[in-house]
């Protein structure tokens, strides 16, 4: 391969063709969490194969994460934290290119499955739901007590949110949906609200909801 390199880099020259340097692909990278095993492949073109990848020294001295010359990012970050840093990569010419990059660790979710009992306040008065709550990862589906609602919605860290689709027999038995977001801490978790239009009533927005299981 080198020999191969070398009589490319004397046919070049003494055609007068320059060797073009390696494009880095890569322009983002996606989301880790803390405790997990986080894995990618950064992506080159151009240049001439074999490629060999580094982090560029003081971009990070603190990356708890491995590039392998191949390209490859692995490791287990420990906390949550924004990885700044600048990769290289390098062809068999040594002509070089660059990257900023950068990988944002999310904190571990709660898990938050369970029989929950929330509250929603609004100048109208309070209502509750039951509903029962299932996790996977950082997806969250589940049903409502008494009614056949499905219940979707996300976890990221201590940060939920969830739609809910109600059956409301002030608006004619309108399907209308409740749009929540708000953290969890333990068993318990609140937030604000919004109730979209459904029937005979308009949209409501700025209720605040709170849930213990």
């Amino acid at each position: 391969t080198n020999f191969s390199a070398a009589i490319t880099s004397a046919v070049n020259a003494t055609s007068g063709i320059s060797a073009s340097a390696p494009v880095i692909l890569t322009a983002t990278l996606a989301n880790g969490m803390a405790g997990t095993t986080y894995t990618t492949i950064l992506v080159a073109v151009g240049g001439t194969q074999p490629y060999t990848w580094s982090v560029v020294p003081n971009s990070n001295s603190l990356l708890p994460l491995s590039l392998s010359p191949a390209g490859a990012i692995s490791g287990i970050p420990a906390a949550a934290t924004t990885l700044i840093f600048t990769v290289q990569v390098k062809d068999s010419n040594n002509l070089t290119a660059q990257q900023g990059l950068s990988i944002t660790i999310d904190s571990v979710s709660p898990d938050i499955t369970g029989v929950w009992t929330m509250t929603f306040n609004e100048f109208a008065g309070s209502y509750t739901l039951t509903p029962t709550l299932s996790q996977s990862g950082t997806s969250v589906s589940g049903t409502q007590q008494g009614e056949s609602i499905d219940i979707t919605g996300s976890i990221n860290g201590n940060n939920i949110s969830l739609a809910i689709p109600l059956t409301d027999p002030n608006c004619g038995n309108a399907q209308r949906m409740l749009t929540l977001t708000g953290t969890v801490s333990g068993n318990t978790m609140s937030g604000s609200y919004s109730r979209a239009a459904g029937g005979s009533c308009s949209a409501f927005l700025g209720g605040t909801w709170s849930g213990t299981r």
